[in-house]
């Protein structure tokens, strides 16, 4: 599955959701203008009772001079002035555009009644206006320190649509081929791809493949499963929140992956467990899978016809739930009793032992489901019924790595 181009989602969403124009705002202020600071926390703590005051303070009446007013802009201004760069102080003094209200309904007055009233009037527009300075200094102020202490992420990044944004992190701990245990991971990926090339295997206690090492179950210390919503340019903002490296030299992606949300529980499910529950069936895992059909249907063959083959495989996913044992054991048989003229061979004993064109580890599998897989079968198809029976569970008839290789030959010959 192709990549989400997350600067092009960042654009377009930023353009339909106000959500998005906040964060991008904070963002690139803390970029423009925070980024550089030193003594945080010595800032924060005297910002924070300036916000208070200006945000409690009640503006008097403003025909005469407010002494508590300017003592309060003077203090904000040398604080600012001390700690943040002429572009932020510049903001904060930043003059309003005075409003005109009464010059709107004045129109069809005489001149001598335009004037008196615009003279009436004038404490009460004087008085506004100051007011939403008051108001645009106090919420500035406001925005200054939750940016600083937020380190330019928007609390909105949280509410974020989690199938636009979400990626997922992957640790595996594990001693395999080591006395010690040793770290694997994997950063930023789809949910898609988390599940199809690590959860499904490791659920079906296959061996996991990740950064060209294959660790059998019983190497895995612990899995476990991160998230975030975060873009790209955001992961910086976080690293400096969180105090780890990411930089364009140094990217410290194992403190990344383990600083991001933890949902190991959220959306990994016991391998041990005896039955598959039927939320495996949502969460699109088969005993086929359906990328490997797809490509079966798609052979253009001139001396075989895999269509029924391609008819095994879908019934095998139709009966492969928590509560079928039975049927995907006699359904695997009929596959690998299917195939061995592809191989030119006359049945499937000949290509587990005769078969050259595969691996060894091809060879090895393929002799698994000729003695495992068949005896099983076997069993299951000849037993005649007895006093006392026992069902088989779930993991007499999962044979899906080996069955996955077989069929990925099938693919390569036939291609």
């Amino acid at each position: 599955m192709a990549r989400l181009n997350y600067s092009k989602i960042a654009s377009r969403v930023l353009s339909e959701q106000p959500d998005e124009k906040k964060i991008s705002e904070y963002k690139h202020f803390y970029k423009e203008h925070l980024l550089k600071l030193k003594n945080k926390d010595k800032i924060l703590q005297e910002l924070r009772p300036l916000c208070i005051n200006f945000f409690s303070y009640k503006l008097s009446t403003l025909l005469s001079i407010d002494r508590e007013k300017i003592a309060f802009e003077k203090k904000a201004i040398n604080f600012l002035s001390q700690n943040f760069s002429q572009e932020v102080v510049d903001i904060f003094e930043k003059k309003l555009p005075r409003e005109n209200s009464s010059s709107k309904f004045l129109d069809d007055k005489p001149l001598l009644a335009q004037l008196l009233l615009e003279l009436l009037n004038v404490p009460k527009e004087f008085n506004n206006h100051e007011k939403k300075e008051w108001e645009y200094k106090a919420n500035f102020l406001i925005f200054l320190y939750n940016c600083l202490h937020e380190t330019g992420l928007h609390a909105l990044i949280n509410k974020r649509e989690i199938q636009i944004y979400k990626r997922y992190n992957l640790i595996i701990e594990h001693d395999f081929k080591s006395r010690t245990k040793q770290i694997d991971y994997k950063a930023l990926i789809k949910l898609e791809q988390l599940q199809h090339e690590y959860l499904t295997p490791y659920e079906r206690k296959a061996p996991v493949l990740i950064n060209g090492k294959l660790i059998p179950l019983k190497n895995i210390c612990q899995f476990k499963v991160t998230s975030s919503l975060l873009l790209n340019d955001e992961i910086e903002l976080f690293a400096i929140k969180t105090n780890f490296s990411w930089t364009n030299s140094l990217k410290d992606e194992l403190a990344f992956v383990n600083a991001c949300s933890d949902e190991t529980d959220m959306v990994l499910k016991n391998p041990f467990l005896s039955k598959r529950e039927p939320l495996f069936r949502n969460m699109n895992v088969h005993f086929v899978d359906l990328n490997r059909i797809k490509e079966l249907a798609q052979i253009n063959s001139d001396n075989f016809d895999v269509i029924k083959l391609v008819q095994l495989c879908k019934e095998l996913n139709q009966v492969s739930t928590g509560d079928t044992f039975i049927i995907p054991s006699l359904l695997v048989r009929a596959i690998i009793d299917h195939v061995p003229p592809i191989f030119g061979c006359k049945n499937f004993s000949e290509v587990a032992n005769s078969y050259k064109g595969g691996t060894k580890s091809f060879k090895k599998a393929m002799i698994t489901l000729d003695n495992s897989l068949r005896n099983i079968a076997d069993n299951t198809i000849h037993s005649q019924i007895r006093k006392k029976e026992v069902l088989p569970a779930s993991l007499q008839s999962d044979f899906t790595p080996e069955l996955d290789l077989l069929l990925s030959e099938i693919v390569r010959i036939l291609k």
